[in-house]
């Protein structure tokens, strides 16, 4: 089968035909995260070098920069979610995509780059009860949800460091015999619901959020559950989703209806060769866009053969 190849990599994000890659990092760089900032900018974070970078897509043509490397014992960057406006924290810990996570050595960070010439990078704690945190989401300025992907969602409190088990869920459970044992992945709060998904039960879900004095979950609603691989995702204010697809190469919409459409890629292209995370636009230029950041191909190349750069990819969307 033919590989479709994107666009030229670092190509930003000005008039052009969609989809297109804004920027491609080199090859055997898995890039496994992305958040998109209130100025336009995106952070991503990437597997195998626990490193941060900020991307500018509307450069001409796109640059990006190192915003900081994380100690050991981290060798990858997972989740990474806006606190207040521009402070951001991310998850940290000891993965490889060849051995897999190192149970205990998860952490959660606060990059704070509200002022742009000196950026600070602090640690709000460690969660060594955990397997293998992954996506993460704000529930309110003072706690984050996390998801560990041995099936459970993490709550932990910014002032105090303290996690605790929220929810506890069979949509949130590995598969028995999966090629890799990762259940909950992505997570995002939009409005009141907490949107996640499954990677090899191939679902979508939401829950809904109850706020007080103590936050509980539930009802939980499967969305759909015919989605091939959902990796990190992310929501509009509708609750449309968006979600790259993984090992299918694809990205699609997801509707309330359950009703899945695919807005770019397919399983023999390199246009979104193993993507990994969403994220929408935030300014006026690039309201209808959607940044997808991939592995290319590593782990699961196109076609057998085909790998490449990880790299980000903007897509136009209708939501």
């Amino acid at each position: 089968p033919r590989v479709e190849q994107a666009s030229q990599a670092s190509e930003g994000t000005g008039e052009s035909t969609f989809p297109k890659t804004v920027y491609q990092f080199p090859n055997t760089t898995w890039v496994e995260n992305i958040r998109s900032m209130r100025n336009g900018s995106l952070l991503v974070g990437i597997i195998g070098q626990p490193e941060l970078h900020m991307i500018n897509p509307f450069a001409e043509p796109a640059t990006a920069s190192l915003t900081t490397t994380f100690p050991a014992p981290a060798t990858a960057v997972f989740g990474i979610t806006e606190l207040v406006p521009d402070v951001f924290a991310v998850v940290t810990g000891n993965y490889s995509y060849v051995t897999g996570t190192v149970p205990g050595t998860y952490s959660i960070w606060k990059i704070d780059l509200s002022v742009k010439s000196n950026s600070s990078v602090s640690k709000i704690a460690d969660v060594p009860e955990t397997q293998l945190l992954n996506g993460m989401t704000t529930l309110d300025s003072e706690t984050l949800l996390i998801a560990d992907s041995s099936g459970k969602l993490y709550a932990l409190d910014v002032q105090t460091g303290k996690a605790a088990v929220v929810l506890d869920d069979p949509t949130m459970k590995p598969v028995a015999g999966a090629p890799v044992s990762i259940g909950i992945n992505g997570v995002k709060v939009v409005g009141d619901f907490l949107y996640y998904t499954n990677t090899f039960q191939n679902s979508i879900n939401r829950a809904l959020v109850h706020r007080g004095n103590t936050t509980s979950f539930g009802p939980i609603e499967t969305i759909a559950s015919n989605v091939t691989m959902p990796d990190d995702l992310d929501v509009a204010d509708d609750g449309t989703v968006i979600v790259p697809q993984a090992w299918a190469n694809t990205v699609s919409r997801v509707q309330l209806d359950g009703q899945v459409t695919r807005i770019a890629g397919n399983l023999n292209s390199s246009l979104v060769a193993g993507g990994t995370s969403a994220t929408l636009g935030r300014t006026w230029k690039d309201r209808n866009v959607a940044y997808v950041s991939t592995t290319g191909g590593i782990g699961s190349p196109v076609n057998g053969s085909f790998v490449e750069g990880g790299k980000v990819v903007a897509i136009k969307i209708d939501c």
